[in-house]
């Protein structure tokens, strides 16, 4: 295991693919040994074979794989407790509980299934039901056009799909269109035609797409898509950097919560491009990362929302574009670049063991408890953010960044305020996963090779940015780095692990 290498890095994406695709296999044989579900794995087998290995390691089908493998779960789930007896329904809820406890931490479906917090067994099945049926309906409508070509010989005989064209928030799809192929393309319907409900219309050479005014074709075996009267919107690609495209913008309302998804801000693609073009010139190593685990960037629109990303989504990162300046868009793009990294470590490796969702460690970043799977993404993350801030501080010296790079000395400040802050935090996590590791045996061989080279990479990023600690508490951000020191030193007495 190594942060950087090229080479292994392409082997594991290689593996990841072809366990992707094996897991669509294993779904589907599970769902035809199972009765009761509605999913035609005839439909996703077709387009799991149509898909080239390459494409299982996209967010697009990585996300369409893992949506099916939670809706297997859920069936499964609901299975078990039917069929349990009065006395062992408890039992079997409390499995559940703790299953999507461990799994679907911070995750909707978890509330969804356990709204009052507890293992109450009342209603369950109808819940993990419902969300089978739900998670079932959006599998079977994103198989239909990953494949486009493939969507006029999917089926044998006619056949109805509902669609459900309501905004989707985590493939950054807008209102009325449908989502084609693996890179975030859509087909816009008819103008009179385009709804949040409609439905396709199925059969051997033929798809019809049907809503309230009337219907359109929207293929024939014999005539590419998109067919007359629909509007291909492809992706919009990055000038100078073709590997990334920048998607429509994600809009939060007031409780930041998503609300919209609309039209890109005119200058998030030019940020972007200056971001990217900063970090290429002031860290080769960290730019080869970013264009492996990274394809596609959200801008988002919210005050108080930070940049995120999904597990089940990689190289899909949503980029706060409007309230953060360059050097935070800097940092957003590694920072969640990092987090589909280590989600890659976490597919390949078993890193933790032991009881996972103990919110026993102090987050330097949340200034909160954690449990230790945040603390290890906090601390990988922010050991990458370190490295560019030091990088960020090296390439520019004692003159600056080339101009045309458009990072002013303000910033330049900044970013070395904010490598010795984060050499900080990381430190004093790095101790706590030490602890963890070696009293509580809550990491396994690998989690701490990992911590370890965390470990050496930040001593490293320390020693070259301690040319400029001096200037750092001379400077703007003097008072804040002590004032950080001095919380984590208050935290370390106030939050000391207990080993027993």
């Amino acid at each position: 295991m190594k942060l950087f290498d090229n080479a292994g890095y392409d082997r594991l994406m290689r593996e990841f693919e072809r366990s992707t695709r094996g897991l669509l296999e294993d779904l589907c044989v599970q769902l035809d040994a199972q009765r009761g579900h509605t999913l035609d794995t005839a439909l996703l087998r077709k387009v799991g074979a149509a898909l080239p290995l390459a494409a299982y390691s996209s967010w697009k089908a990585v996300g369409w794989v893992e949506e099916l493998n939670d809706c297997v779960y859920f069936l499964d789930a609901a299975r078990r407790l039917a069929g349990a007896g009065k006395r062992q329904q408890h039992a079997v809820a409390q499995d559940i509980f703790l299953e999507c406890q461990e799994q679907f931490y911070e995750n909707s479906y978890f509330v969804t299934v356990f709204p009052s917090g507890n293992a109450d067994p009342a209603g369950l099945v109808k819940r993990l039901t419902a969300l089978a049926a739900r998670l079932g309906d959006q599998v079977t409508q994103e198989a239909l056009l990953l494949a486009p070509h493939l969507v006029t010989r999917l089926v044998q005989s006619p056949r109805v799909v509902r669609l459900d064209l309501a905004p989707q928030f985590e493939r950054v799809e807008p209102t009325g269109v449908l989502g084609v192929g693996l890179d975030g393309a859509v087909l816009v319907p008819p103008a009179r035609l385009r709804s949040d409900v409609a439905r396709l219309e199925l059969a051997p050479g033929r798809a019809t797409y049907r809503a309230a005014k009337g219907k359109a074709v929207l293929a024939l075996e014999d005539q590419a898509i998109p067919a007359a009267g629909w509007r291909l919107e492809p992706v919009r690609l990055v000038e100078g950097y073709p590997h990334f495209s920048v998607g429509p913008a994600l809009l939060f309302g007031k409780d930041k919560t998503p609300r919209a998804v609309v039209a890109a801000p005119a200058n998030a693609e030019p940020k972007i491009r200056r971001a990217l073009a900063i970090i290429q010139h002031v860290w080769p190593e960290g730019f080869h990362n970013l264009e492996r685990f990274t394809t596609r960037i959200i801008p988002i629109k919210a005050r108080g929302v930070v940049s995120f990303s999904y597990r089940n989504r990689p190289q899909l990162s949503f980029i706060n574009c409007y309230d953060r300046n360059q050097l935070d868009m800097v940092d957003d793009l590694i920072h969640e670049n990092a987090h589909h990294h280590l989600n890659l470590l976490l597919r390949k490796y078993e890193l933790r063991q032991g009881d996972h969702n103990q919110e026993i460690f102090y987050s330097p970043w949340r200034r909160s408890l954690r449990p230790i799977h945040g603390i290890l993404h906090a601390s990988f993350t922010f050991t990458m953010g370190a490295r560019l801030f030091e990088r960020i501080s090296t390439a520019a010296g004692t003159r600056g960044l080339p101009a045309h790079l458009g990072v002013p000395a303000a910033d330049v400040a900044r970013a070395r305020f904010r490598c010795l802050e984060e050499v900080a935090s990381v430190q004093y996590s790095l101790e706590d996963l030490r602890v963890a590791a070696r009293k509580l045996g809550f990491m396994t061989r690998h989690g701490k090779t990992l911590v370890e080279l965390l470990a050496a990479e930040l001593e490293d990023v320390e020693a070259k940015i301690q040319r400029w600690r001096p200037s750092v508490l001379k400077g703007p951000h003097a008072k804040a780095y002590q004032k950080h020191l001095h919380t984590l030193a208050h935290a370390r007495g106030h939050y000391q692990l207990k080993v027993p």
